[in-house]
C-alpha cells in the first residue's frame, strides 16, 4: 500500500508480528506530508484480544491532536496473557513502528490506557521510547492483588484467580515474582520521562499506584510529572479533565521530542 493510501484511510488496519510470530491486530494513521514522522503507540486497557478497544483509541481526541501535530499514531492489540507474552507483543509493536520507513525510529512514545499503561512501562525496559504517558494503571502488582482478591466484582475475582494460577500463588507465596512484574520495581531500567495521570477517586486502580510510581521514579533519579485529577475515577470522564489531559499530553510529548 502506498503512503498516500495510508494517509487517505482513517485509520488503516495493519498486522504486527510478535516474537513468536503471532499476528497482532493494529491500526495506523499518518499525518500529511513526506515525513519521516515521530510516532506514538497507543495501548488500550482492559485485557488483550480486543480489536474494538484497539480501534477506539485512535478515536480519542488526544490521538487526533497528535495526528494534527505531525505524529504517526498507532494503536496495537496484544494477547490476554499474564506470563509476559503481552509485553512481548508491545515490544513487537515498537519494533514494527520504528522500522517503518516514514517513522523516525528513535522518536516513538507510548500512551497507555489502564492496563495499557502497565504494559508501556514494562515494555520500556526493553525498548527506547522518548516518553511514556502512564494513564491510571497498576504499578504495584502485589498491592493490586490484595486490593482485588476480595472484590465483589466478578471480573476482578477472575483476574485475581488468573494471577494466582499464572504466578504460582499469592504475593506472600511468591513475593519476588510479583515484584518482577511491578513497574515500581523496574524504574531503574526506564530511561525516558514519564507523565503519570490518575483520577483521585479511582476505584479500579487506587490513586496510591500513581503516587507510588512517582516516588519510585524520584528515588531512581528519573524524570517524571504527576497529575492526579480531583473528582475523577478510572479514566477521565469530565470534559474539563479530558481537555486538561489532552493539553498536558501534547505539551509533554512535544517538549521531550525536542530534547
Amino acid at each position: 500500500m502506498t503512503k498516500k493510501e495510508f494517509q487517505d484511510k482513517v485509520p488503516q488496519e495493519v498486522i504486527i508480528k510478535s516474537k513468536d510470530h503471532t499476528s497482532l491486530y493494529g491500526c495506523l494513521q499518518m499525518p500529511p506530508g513526506d515525513g519521516p514522522f515521530p510516532g506514538v503507540i497507543f495501548i488500550h486497557g482492559g485485557y488483550g484480544d480486543n480489536q474494538e478497544y484497539t480501534r477506539a483509541l485512535l478515536g480519542w481526541n488526544v490521538a487526533k491532536l497528535l495526528l494534527r501535530e505531525g505524529f504517526v499514531v498507532v494503536s496495537t492489540d496484544y494477547r490476554h496473557d499474564l506470563k509476559g507474552r503481552d509485553i512481548d507483543d508491545i515490544v513487537a509493536a515498537f519494533e514494527y513502528v520504528s522500522n517503518l520507513p516514514y517513522v523516525e525510529g528513535d522518536k516513538i512514545a507510548y500512551f497507555g490506557d489502564s492496563h495499557g499503561s502497565y504494559l508501556a512501562m514494562m515494555a520500556a525496559t526493553r525498548t527506547k521510547p522518548f516518553a511514556i504517558i502512564h494513564g491510571w494503571g497498576v504499578t504495584d502488582m502485589a498491592e493490586w492483588f490484595e486490593y482485588i482478591k476480595n472484590s465483589p466484582t466478578s471480573i476482578y475475582q477472575r483476574i485475581a484467580e488468573d494471577l494466582r494460577k499464572s504466578l504460582g500463588g499469592e504475593p506472600q507465596d511468591v513475593p519476588e515474582v510479583y515484584r518482577q512484574i511491578s513497574p515500581i520495581a523496574q524504574v531503574g531500567r526506564i530511561n525516558c520521562p514519564v507523565l503519570i495521570l490518575h483520577g483521585e477517586d479511582d476505584e479500579d486502580v487506587p490513586a496510591a499506584h500513581a503516587y507510588k510510581l512517582a516516588e519510585a521514579l524520584k528515588e531512581a533519579g528519573k524524570e517524571y510529572e504527576l497529575r492526579v485529577f480531583k473528582n475523577e475515577g478510572h479514566g477521565l470522564r469530565s470534559p474539563e479533565a479530558q481537555q486538561a489531559m489532552d493539553s498536558m499530553v501534547i505539551e509533554f510529548i512535544k517538549r521531550h521530542l525536542e530534547e
